[in-house]
């Protein structure tokens, strides 16, 4: 596994090892033991990351360099914005969405 990968993966979502690990069923010193590349996750553990961070586990394993789940037309920031969004629980992605559409429309009423 690429550890700088996943590393850049979890910051770009937001997440700490502890939450990463969470999230994957894994602790936080299996994911740091990962990211440093003193250990090789287990087939179910890759699966989980690429579930996790929405690419193919070719590109976690750095066989790949397109994660195949975002166009190349996206930005940086957009990319990052997609990767948190996906990172986050439902219910906390409910809440984003009704937060982001309240500050855009309010944006936009102002623009008017």
């Amino acid at each position: 596994l690429a550890g700088k990968r996943l590393r850049e993966l979890r910051r770009a979502a937001g997440l700490n090892q502890d939450e990463l690990g969470e999230k994957i069923g894994a602790s936080y010193q299996q994911i740091s033991r990962i990211e440093r590349g003193e250990s090789n996750p287990t087939p179910e553990t890759l699966v989980a990351l690429a579930q996790v961070f929405n690419v193919s586990a070719d590109y976690l394993l750095g066989l790949s360099d397109e994660p195949n789940l975002l166009p190349e037309t996206l930005t940086e920031e957009e990319r990052a914005l997609i990767l948190l969004f996906r990172a986050q629980d439902d219910e906390s992605r409910r809440r984003g969405m009704r937060v982001l559409r309240a500050l855009w429309s309010e944006s936009n009423d102002q623009k008017d």
